[in-house]
């Protein structure tokens, strides 16, 4: 039976605690689902269980607990999924750190570096992770900028910058890419899957949706992590207020001292000038008493 509300969902699936439920709970089809869109068409995969311990927060939105997901499929790849909801200063170091960690630690005492599996990062951003494209979907390898030639398959990253997802769910190459990406934007204002979108997938991902809005003890949970992660919106947009007013006032102050140093220089070349010329006219002054001696002798 297909997914239908009377009135719009209203749970928003780019929050942490839904997210995480979302492609890290028991559902493990609507995660295979979501990673084949991600990964098409080169890799497709038939299972993807969850390798980190993973623990929800309680009902209070507690933040110290960690709400990333790691996955392996059935070739031992692994992937990291990340719900990147602010774009911030050293967000690629940080892509590239999480990426480097995950590959290193497979590698124990006395194992072989063949040993090693592809690690896969996944990263779902909001506000776009790299403003110079308005492309929706970006994906990273290590390459050779002359033959393109790879280094390794190992490393890749894929980043999806959902503000350039079309509502028709266009912007990207993949159908059923466009259709997890246009629920993940749009979810809460539906109340039923869009028949056009035509994935079942969707109608499962909508009825794990529902549960933060039945269920009292989800709902309680949602609300105290959609108000923590206002607040900490609102004191990182303080933080760059403040950051790019301080940075203003220190280009103001710098600018100041190079009026003034501009002046100082003027000044001193002015004063140079007007000595240059007095000692020229002294010189014209002695030369002409000169000759005049030269002439009454």
């Amino acid at each position: 039976m297909a997914f239908h509300l009377d009135e719009p969902l209203g749970i928003d699936p780019c929050v942490d605690v839904v997210f995480l439920r979302l492609f890290g709970g028991s559902n493990e089809a609507v995660r295979v689902d979501f990673l084949n869109a991600v990964l098409a068409p080169d890799v497709r995969i038939k299972s993807a269980a969850v390798i980190n311990a993973v623990q929800m927060p309680t009902f209070d939105g507690q933040a110290a607990l960690r709400l990333d997901l790691k996955v392996e499929d059935e070739a031992k790849r692994v992937y990291q999924v990340e719900m990147q909801r602010q774009r911030h200063r050293g967000l690629d170091k940080r892509m590239l750190y999480g990426w480097a960690r995950l590959y290193a630690d497979q590698l124990g005492a006395g194992v072989d570096y063949d040993k090693l599996n592809p690690v896969v990062s996944i990263w779902i951003c909001e506000e776009d992770a790299f403003p110079g494209s308005d492309r929706a979907h970006l994906r990273f390898t290590l390459r050779e900028v002359e033959d393109n030639l790879v280094l390794h398959a190992d490393i890749r990253f894929e980043i999806i910058q959902l503000a350039h997802v079309t509502a028709g769910g266009t912007g990207l190459a993949d159908a059923a890419l466009g259709g997890w990406c246009r629920l993940l934007n749009e979810a809460a204002t539906w109340n039923e899957v869009p028949a056009a979108l035509h994935n079942p997938l969707l109608e499962e991902a909508m009825t794990i949706l529902n549960d933060f809005r039945t269920n009292i003890q989800l709902n309680s949970l949602y609300r105290a992590r959609l108000d923590f992660q206002r607040e900490q919106f609102a004191r990182a947009k303080e933080a760059e207020e403040r950051m790019a007013a301080e940075t203003a006032a220190k280009e103001a102050a710098l600018a100041e001292v190079a009026v003034e140093r501009g002046a100082k220089e003027a000044e001193r070349t002015a004063k140079e000038t007007a000595q240059a010329q007095v000692e020229a006219l002294m010189r014209e002054l002695a030369a002409l008493k000169s000759r005049h001696g030269q002439s009454g002798a």
